[in-house]
């Protein structure tokens, strides 16, 4: 993570009482939303009025609780933060605190939990494949409603409503 982008994280963290890990690609919209083109000599996703589609529904639900949003997406790979959280609805970005370093999801989310101390979490993906072992708080999207599915949505909703998953 750039220097700027941990300047950046640092003041946005908040006392939250849970974080959701989220992917973009198969959650916030359909997998096939997205797609890279150059620019110049940078890969980029290309523009597209699909992509985040489905934010809003995860909005709804998190708007009146103390839950914050870390990205887990591959999407770090290819964006500093600040770009990241610019895509999201201006409403939701207050609320995304962090981004997950490293190559493998599991493991980037296992590290942020614990540098972080972060007692409660569900995980929001739609490949459940990247995650090795017990991942009791997954919540697995299917790659093209993403959590644009009724039962996705309850499972989001018993999280931050502090019931078990």
């Amino acid at each position: 993570m750039h220097q700027s982008d941990k300047r950046a994280m640092n003041s946005r963290r908040t006392m939250s009482d849970a974080v959701i890990f989220v992917d973009f690609d198969g959650v916030l919209h359909a997998m096939d939303s997205r797609d890279f083109e150059y620019r110049g000599n940078d890969l980029v996703v290309s523009d597209n009025p699909d992509l985040f589609q489905w934010a809003p529904l995860l909005w709804q639900i998190i708007e009146p609780h103390p839950v914050v949003i870390v990205v887990h997406s591959s999407w770090r790979h290819l964006y500093p933060a600040e770009e990241l959280i610019a895509r999201f609805p201006r409403a939701m970005q207050p609320r995304i605190v962090g981004v997950t370093q490293g190559r493998e999801r599991d493991q980037s989310i296992r590290n942020y939990v614990c540098m972080n101390n972060v007692k409660r979490f569900a995980v929001l993906d739609d490949s459940p494949d990247a995650f090795s072992g017990n991942w009791p708080s997954l919540i697995v999207c299917d790659s093209q409603r993403g959590i644009n599915d009724e039962q996705v949505l309850e499972s989001i909703r018993r999280f931050v409503a502090k019931e078990t998953l």
